[in-house]
């Protein structure tokens, strides 16, 4: 393949609608673009810098990609593997970046073969990739799936559970993210008054976890547990190959390489545990990044990934709703930067 060029832009996007944690009120998504052309395709990328999440800067972000982009000759044949190489060389570290790059890489190979990129990476993909809901006050419950964001104090959390949960179906499972805001024992004790509800399971259920946490808090509690990947990554998967927790959310934009996440997603495929999707508030390219690995990795879901709801993507000529997204007659990513 022949290499023509690559560009890096910063972007700054305010959302339609606040997202808020225990510890964090975010208005506004930052990042860059990537723009990767090779032979007369134009693969795109997205670099997503979330706060509270992501451990590197934009300087960070943009040192390595010069790096990269002075190691890459205008006019040279590259192949897939060559092009991987040396994003690992270069963003390895940088794990927001090497999403991007893989992504645009990606977007360029599937649109060469005229297929989705989740096909393009599994034959066997899903067409359809199915959505959770997040609660907001401003938009009716109707989903059987719900993320509820609590961790802001225990009569708080207790009332707010209690009014999403009338306003929703009888049938509604929801999905509980303390955001690691509890101690262990303060975890333990609010569970126990929020077990009469459908708890699917307890993201994060208290700060500072480690094994003999979990195991203590299983000792109490019988709702299921979810880590996120930033534990994955420091405590070396060993809770996983444990199986002392039940699911895994994984935000793919702040992971790294495909490569890697479908290591993770073959270990947890492996061990019985459960991988869900989550959002980084990506912008289009990079959500549709997202959605096409989940379908490529065949997992049921529903997905935490319907970024719609705090970004105008009017502009997409293809099925998007809050329940779910159609891929199967996509070419590449679907979508390119001039779309957002």
């Amino acid at each position: 393949m022949i290499y023509k060029n690559i560009e890096l832009t910063p972007y700054r996007k305010y959302l339609t609608r606040p997202l808020s944690n225990s510890s964090n009120k975010y208005t506004q998504s930052k990042g860059y673009m990537i723009k990767f052309y090779i032979e007369n395709k134009c693969g795109c990328g997205e670099v997503v810098i979330l706060n509270s999440f992501s451990k590197t800067t934009g300087k960070e972000v943009e040192w390595a990609f010069e790096e990269l982009k002075l190691s890459l000759t205008v006019g040279d044949n590259y192949t897939k593997n060559d092009l991987l190489n040396l994003f690992t060389v270069y963003a390895n570290k940088i794990p927001e970046l090497h999403f991007g790059l893989d992504t645009a890489l990606y977007d360029v190979l599937s649109s060469l073969q005229s297929v989705a990129l989740s096909n393009y990476l599994n034959p066997d993909c899903r067409d359809v990739v199915k959505f959770s809901s997040i609660y907001q006050e401003d938009i009716i419950l109707s989903n059987d799936r719900v993320k509820v964001k609590l961790g802001f104090g225990f009569n708080k959390d207790i009332d707010k559970l209690l009014k999403v949960s009338s306003q929703s179906k009888k049938s509604t499972l929801y999905r509980l993210d303390f955001n690691g805001a509890y101690s262990t024992k303060e975890a333990i004790k609010i569970c126990k008054e929020l077990s009469e509800y459908n708890i699917e399971y307890i993201e994060e259920p208290f700060r500072d976890i480690d094994e003999n946490k979990i195991c203590n808090f299983k000792n109490e509690i019988s709702i299921p547990i979810a880590i996120d990947e930033t534990l994955i990554k420091t405590q070396s998967q060993e809770l996983i190959k444990k199986k002392i927790i039940e699911y895994v959310i994984l935000k793919p934009s702040l992971f790294g390489s495909f490569r890697d996440i479908f290591k993770l997603y073959e270990l947890t495929k492996a061990k019985g545990v459960k991988l869900i999707l989550s959002s980084s508030l990506e912008r289009i390219v990079g959500n549709l990044s997202c959605i096409h690995l989940a379908a490529a990795m065949n997992i049921e879901g529903p997905h935490g990934l319907n970024n719609k709801m705090f970004y105008d993507f009017e502009t997409i000529n293809f099925y998007y709703d809050s329940y779910q997204v159609i891929i199967k007659d996509l070419q590449g990513l679907g979508v390119c930067w001039n779309d957002n």
